[in-house]
């Protein structure tokens, strides 16, 4: 079996290392944005935020492959914490 960074050359590993780090820090700024939206949303309409037990969200809903593909990326617990 041939790992996927053995394919790619001398520099297949940083490569690789890299691009994991930039989808990583992309997550985490979509996350703080969508957070920062939802709360300024809530300050300017005085509304308060309430925030359900998330457990078992990903396990109780089935829309088909690739619905599930999107909703299991969302890291719902990561948004949670930012907007706390």
């Amino acid at each position: 079996m041939v790992l996927h960074s053995q394919k790619q050359g001398a520099h297949g590993k940083a490569t690789y290392s890299f691009q994991r780090e930039h989808r990583r820090e992309n997550v985490k700024d979509r996350c703080h944005k969508i957070a920062k939206s939802i709360v300024s949303v809530a300050k300017a309409n005085g509304w308060g935020i309430v925030l359900e037990d998330l457990k078992g969200i990903r396990d109780r809903i089935h829309y088909g492959r690739k619905m599930n593909r999107r909703l299991h990326a969302i890291p719902f617990r990561k948004i949670q914490s930012y907007i706390k």
